[in-house]
């Protein structure tokens, strides 16, 4: 088994038709589909047994508790692929996904997450879409914020195996997020696939919309991990770089200067002392 398609589903009876479809309709057609029902209320499950009854790729297990990561954790422990695919329940694969980004991942053994730009189903947002290829120090990138999303990510499952990564119940609503930066941490190599490869549907039942407050504070605790990370590991931790934040975040708090600014600095910190480094050595 080549790739392992894996989702967590609530309450998408509106959507999941098309999901669904928009995989099995992939040119690759050597994987399975794993589908884990967080407790849906709605047909949601109904739907999807029809879908498996039809294919025997499609494997749906449920969660007795209505709990998202816990859910979303147990599909991805019952992949059998050598790649997981992320999809979200209400976003649509383009035919070419799986196939592009296996290539991606067969070609360069290196690279331990795919994804790819994507476009907006519904309302409309911009798209940020500047980032392409192989991704230099990811690690270092990372610190900026979140730049993959997750519902195009394709990731290698001996990189989670041989370092036991899962999405972490502590960055909620920001989980992807935070297991981008232990494997970046861990030396896993970042690609994107400068074309867009999912329709991103955007409504106001997503858990971006419903929770963004705990989702923005989920990620600005990953971001301070990986800033506390790359201090330490650059000699940067020194009386200098804490009077700095203490005063960017006293600007922060008085309302003069936004956290993206202070972690922009810092990234600028860093990255300079990792190339002074290299050139001394």
């Amino acid at each position: 088994m080549k790739v392992s398609v894996v989702m967590a589903v609530y309450n998408r009876a509106k959507y999941i038709n098309e999901c669904m479809d928009s995989i099995l309709a992939q040119k690759f057609q050597d994987f399975e589909i794993i589908v884990a029902d967080d407790c849906s209320k709605d047909s949601t499950l109904e739907i999807l047994n029809d879908y498996a009854a039809k294919d025997k790729r499609i494997h749906i297990i449920a969660n007795q508790r209505h709990h998202f990561i816990e859910t979303l954790n147990m599909g991805m422990d019952m992949a059998k692929g050598e790649y997981i695919a992320r999809i979200d329940s209400d976003d649509l694969m383009m035919p070419e996904r799986l196939e592009r980004q296996v290539e991606v991942l067969d070609r360069d053994v290196s690279v331990a997450v795919c994804c790819s730009w994507y476009d907006i189903l519904g309302d409309s947002l911009p798209v940020w879409k500047d980032i392409s290829g192989k991704i230099v120090r990811p690690y270092h990138r990372l610190l900026l914020g979140n730049f993959m999303a997750n519902p195009t990510s394709m990731i290698r499952k001996s990189f989670l195996d041989e370092y036991h990564l899962s999405y972490d119940e502590k960055y909620i609503f920001s989980e992807d997020y935070k297991l981008w930066t232990e494997i970046a941490r861990l030396g896993g190599g970042f690609y994107m696939i400068p074309d867009s490869l999912v329709k991103y549907r955007v409504h106001k039942d997503q858990l971006s919309f419903k929770h963004g407050a705990v989702q923005a504070e989920s990620a600005f605790k990953a971001q301070i991990d990986v800033l506390n990370d790359l201090v330490e590991r650059h000699g940067l931790k020194d009386s200098r770089f804490d009077d700095l934040f203490t005063i960017l975040t006293s600007f922060n708090d008085d309302g003069l200067l936004l956290p993206d600014t202070i972690f922009r600095i810092c990234y600028e910190l860093v990255e300079n002392q990792s190339r002074l480094s290299k050139e001394e050595a």
